[in-house]
């Protein structure tokens, strides 16, 4: 199989070079577990001779333009009646490809009923049957599901290989800054760093970087300034991207001066991460937002 989509995590690529009939793909948000899933599913219904996926043949072009019959594709929020609709035909040949493949993304989300028809079906597979789950954590899923599939763990990668990644001319548009700042809040995973480059996120990157520096300088007012917040999603939002940040800052170790204060900050928002979860007060938390950080890095509290 040609892996050299994948960035990294290379035990990962070893176990791809022994084909199997059922794979559980697990990775944080934007690990890449969807490229990888439908990598997998092209390698497995290109008909070339030569490396798979080869992007070429027929049911390459096909599987690239979304109408390969020979592969389906099963949302996570199905019922026990559509599941078995949707595996019915594991034991009919495929169309025109060697193997059919059945991808489930977010398979931890499948209710229990629905991973016992599942497992019915990787009991005995047909060999030319091919099943790719998708997860956030494959502990959510059954341990008879799990033992009957090849467990892929996608890992962060490397600062460097992202940059790397970063340097295509489609990327040029964007300031080595915000590349940078992509990184940094992306915790090693590509597609979420993308995410920070090509949605919104990068204003919200700047706005924690003002907000710790203003805690870290002591000054409430221009952290108020920041933390005025309409709602408890742009709260809530702030607040776990400041976790990211602070975090990603402390493992740069540049600010060794500040280092202690920066872990003390870290450990305050996340305490906010989890009790902003229920209802709350936004105009109200907005100040208890400020009132704790600044209580975190105070000098007098470290004494």
């Amino acid at each position: 199989m040609d892996t050299s989509k994948i960035i990294g995590n290379e035990a990962l690529k070893r176990e791809l070079e022994k084909p199997f009939h059922a794979y559980i793909i697990e990775g944080a948000h934007g690990s890449g577990k969807t490229l990888l899933a439908n990598l997998i599913a092209q390698a497995n219904v290109c008909v070339s001779d030569g490396v798979r996926p080869c992007g070429k043949c027929s049911s390459c072009v096909k599987f690239l333009a979304d109408c390969n019959i020979d592969i389906k594709h099963i949302p996570a929020d199905t019922d026990v009646k559509n599941m078995r609709a949707a595996i019915s035909d594991i034991y009919i040949r495929p169309n025109e490809s060697e193997k059919r493949c059945y991808i489930i993304e977010d398979g931890d989300g499948l209710s229990v009923p629905c991973q016992n028809v599942l497992l019915k079906s990787l009991e005995e597979p047909p060999e030319f049957s091919v099943f790719i789950i998708t997860c956030t954590s494959k502990e959510k899923l059954l341990e008879t599901i799990r033992s009957r599939c090849v467990v892929l763990t996608l890992a962060p990668i490397r600062n460097e290989d992202a940059e790397k990644f970063f340097e295509k001319r489609e990327y040029d548009k964007y300031t080595p800054q915000q590349k940078q700042a992509a990184i940094r809040l992306s915790e090693g995973f590509l597609g979420k760093a993308i995410e920070v480059l090509e949605g919104n996120s990068y204003g919200i990157y700047n706005a924690c970087e003002s907000f710790t520096n203003a805690c870290l300088d002591g000054t409430a007012g221009e952290a108020m300034k920041i933390a005025s917040f309409k709602n408890r999603e742009e709260l809530q939002d702030f607040i776990r991207t400041l976790s990211i940040y602070v975090s990603a800052r402390i493992r740069t170790g540049a600010e060794k001066r500040d280092i202690q204060r920066l872990f003390a900050l870290s450990s305050a928002v996340e305490s906010l991460v989890k009790d902003v979860e229920y209802n709350i007060n936004v105009k109200l938390w907005n100040v208890v937002l400020v009132m704790r950080c600044l209580s975190a890095v105070s000098p007098s509290r470290r004494k």
